[in-house]
C-alpha cells in the first residue's frame, strides 16, 4: 500500500488524488472539462474506489450528489475535485463523502469513496478530476500523461 508522504513545504504543491492513469484534459469526454473552461488541471483514470485530498486546506462547498468539493488551500490555491463525468445526476450513496463544507482537510485524507460496481452498472468511467479555479501560475509540471501514478505523487507546482 502507498503511504502519503505529507507536503512538509509551503510550496504550493498539487497531488494526485488516485491511484491510476494521469490523463490530459483535452481527451475528456467532457467538453466543458476538455476545453479547460474551468481551469486548467489533470485528471486520473482510476484503478480503485478511493479519492484523497490533493492539497491542505478547508473544504469550501460539497455538492448534493458528493461528486464534486472545493477547497481553497491554505497557500491559496483553490481547486475542484471533480468525480466522474455526468455524476450531478447520480442518486445520494453512489459517492460517499467523508468531508462535509467547513471542515479542515491534509493532503492525503480520505476525501470519498465511489461504488465502481454501481459506476460499472450506470457505465460511468471511474475518473477524477482536478481543476485549478484560481489563476496560479504553475513552476513545476511533473505531468507525464498517460503514465501511471499513485496517489500523493506530485503533479504540479505553483510559483509563490
Amino acid at each position: 500500500m502507498f503511504k502519503f508522504l505529507k507536503n512538509k513545504s509551503n510550496k504550493k504543491k498539487i497531488l494526485a488524488p488516485s491511484e491510476g492513469y494521469l490523463m490530459d484534459l483535452k481527451s475528456s469526454k467532457d467538453e466543458l472539462f476538455s476545453q479547460k473552461t474551468l481551469g486548467d488541471g489533470f485528471y486520473i483514470k482510476m484503478s480503485d474506489d478511493k479519492v484523497y485530498s490533493p492539497i491542505n486546506g478547508v473544504v469550501v462547498s460539497v455538492f448534493p450528489t458528493n461528486h464534486a468539493f472545493c477547497i481553497k488551500g491554505h497557500n491559496g490555491e483553490e481547486i475542484m475535485v471533480h468525480i466522474g463525468v455526468d455524476t450531478n445526476l447520480l442518486n445520494n450513496g453512489v459517492i460517499e463523502s467523508k468531508f462535509k463544507k467547513g471542515d479542515e482537510i491534509s493532503e492525503g485524507d480520505l476525501l470519498a469513496e465511489i461504488n465502481l460496481e454501481e459506476f460499472k452498472r450506470l457505465r460511468i468511467d471511474a475518473e477524477v478530476y482536478v481543476f485549478i479555479l484560481n489563476d496560479l501560475e504553475i513552476d513545476k509540471d511533473y505531468r507525464n500523461y498517460k503514465s501511471y501514478v499513485y496517489d500523493g505523487d506530485c503533479i504540479l507546482e505553483m510559483k509563490e
